[in-house]
C-alpha cells in the first residue's frame, strides 16, 4: 500500500477553499517537537518547502498568477498523508515567507517556509486581568485566546491554583509564549501544538499515570525500538524556587506620568484623543501589580491645563474635558482622555491609586539524592 502526500493551502484566506500544491512540490523539510526532554514549551514547528515555479506561479508580483494577491503571510497550510483509505494529519500551521529564485536562468524554484502555531505565540504580546485562584489550563486558555482562535483546544485541568498571576505580564513586552512557559513551568506541565493544530497543554499528573500499549513490536515486526541510558537524564539535586506574592494592605499610587501628557484640540472627525496605557511600578521603579484600584478623582489623580507647566488655565473639571477607564490589567492601566476645545490641552498630573501586588525575594527549596549524588555527582 503506497502512501502519498497532500500539501494544501488555504490561500483565500477563508478557512474553507484549501488548493493541493502538491503537483509542484520537490522537497519538505519538517520539523517539530520540543527543544529538550524537560522543556516546558515545544519550539516553533516548521515545513520549509521547494516547489517548481517555472510558470512563476508562487511569484507575489506576477499578476498572471491565478493567485496573484493572495500569496502573502500566515495564510493557513498543512499537511497530510493518504494511504488510499485513511487520512491522517502531519503538519498544520501557517505560511511565514516565499521567496521565490530570481532570474530567468535558475532553478526557477520557490522556497515557502511554513510555521506552526507556536510562532504565532512567540510573536504575540499579551497582558490579562489580575488572575486570582487560576489554574495552569485556565491561565493558559485566556492567553491562547487572546493571541489567536484555533479550531479546538486540549487542555488538561491543572493539579493546583497559582494564588496570583498575571501581575507582571505587560502588552509592551510579554510575549504569549513567555507567559504561557510560567504556567507550563509553575505546573510542571507540558504545552505543545498538535500536527493537527490543536494547542495542547497536559498537567504534570500525565506524566507519572501508567501508559496503555499502543504498539506490540516482536522479533518479525518490521520495526526496530532502541532504548538507550545516559547521564544527561539523571538529576539528584531537584530545586523549586517560589515567588511569594504579597497585597499591600494601604492604598497608594500604582502608577503616574512622569511628564505632561499632550491631548490633541477637538478637529474635523470630533474630539482629540489620547490613550494612555500606566503601567504598575514600585517606589524603587519594579514592575508589580496592582488590585482594588480606586476611580480617577479630579485633582487627586489628573489635573488638565493649557499649559504644560500647570501655569495657564485648568480644565480639569471643564465639562469640554472627559477621562475615562477603558482597559484594565493585572500590571496596567488604560485610559482615554478626550478634549473638545480648539485647544491643545496637557494632563499635568495622571495618575491611578489602588493596592500593591509586590513579589518578594524568591525562596529556594532542595531535594538530594546522595547515593545518585556518590554515583553520579551532583546533578541540579
Amino acid at each position: 500500500m503506497s502512501i502519498t502526500f497532500a500539501f494544501q493551502f488555504n490561500w483565500s484566506g477563508d478557512g474553507v477553499t484549501w488548493i493541493d500544491e502538491s503537483v509542484n512540490i520537490w522537497g519538505c523539510d519538517l520539523r517539530v517537537g520540543m527543544p529538550a526532554p524537560l522543556a516546558s514549551v515545544a519550539a516553533i514547528g516548521t515545513a520549509a518547502l521547494t516547489l517548481d515555479n517555472n510558470t512563476a506561479r508562487y511569484s507575489p508580483d506576477n499578476a498572471a498568477s491565478p493567485l496573484f494577491g493572495n500569496l502573502l503571510p500566515r495564510r493557513p497550510m498543512r499537511i497530510t498523508a493518504i494511504d488510499g483509505v485513511t487520512t491522517w494529519p502531519i503538519f498544520s500551521g501557517y505560511v511565514d515567507a516565499i521567496m521565490p529564485e530570481s532570474g530567468s536562468f535558475g532553478g526557477r524554484l520557490v522556497k515557502i517556509a511554513c510555521v506552526d502555531a507556536i510562532a504565532l505565540l512567540a510573536f504575540g504580546r499579551i497582558s490579562l486581568p489580575l488572575q486570582i485562584g487560576q489554574t495552569a489550563d485556565q491561565l493558559i486558555s485566556q492567553i491562547v485566546a487572546q493571541t489567536y482562535t484555533p479550531t479546538a483546544t486540549n487542555y488538561h485541568v491543572g493539579s493546583s491554583p497559582f494564588d496570583i498571576a498575571a501581575d507582571a505580564w505587560t502588552a509592551d513586552h510579554t510575549a504569549a509564549l513567555s507567559a504561557i512557559r510560567e504556567c507550563a513551568e509553575s505546573e510542571f506541565g507540558r504545552f505543545f501544538v498538535q500536527i493537527d493544530g490543536t494547542p495542547t497543554f497536559l498537567d504534570r499528573r500525565y506524566f507519572f499515570a501508567p501508559f496503555t500499549p499502543a504498539l506490540a513490536i516482536n522479533a518479525t515486526s518490521p520495526a526496530t525500538l532502541t532504548i538507550g541510558r545516559d547521564v544527561a537524564s539523571v538529576f539528584n539535586v531537584i530545586k523549586t524556587v517560589a515567588h511569594p506574592r504579597a497585597t499591600l494592605a494601604t492604598i497608594g499610587v500604582l502608577a503616574a506620568a512622569r511628564a505632561p501628557v499632550l491631548i490633541p484640540p477637538v478637529g474635523p472627525s470630533g474630539a482629540g484623543i489620547r490613550i494612555v496605557t500606566l503601567h504598575f511600578r514600585d517606589s524603587a521603579g519594579g514592575a508589580i501589580g496592582g488590585t482594588n484600584l480606586q476611580p480617577l478623582t479630579a485633582v487627586t489623580d489628573y489635573a488638565i491645563n493649557d499649559r504644560k507647566d500647570g501655569g495657564g488655565s485648568s480644565y480639569t473639571t471643564s465639562p469640554s474635558f472627559s477621562i475615562a477607564v477603558i482597559d484594565t490589567r493585572g500590571s496596567e492601566i488604560t485610559v482615554q482622555l478626550s478634549n473638545n476645545t480648539p485647544a491643545t490641552l496637557y494632563a499635568t498630573t495622571l495618575q491611578v491609586r489602588g493596592q500593591a501586588i509586590t513579589t518578594y525575594d524568591p525562596l529556594t527549596q532542595t531535594q538530594t539524592d546522595a547515593a545518585s549524588v556518590t554515583a553520579y555527582q551532583k546533578r541540579t
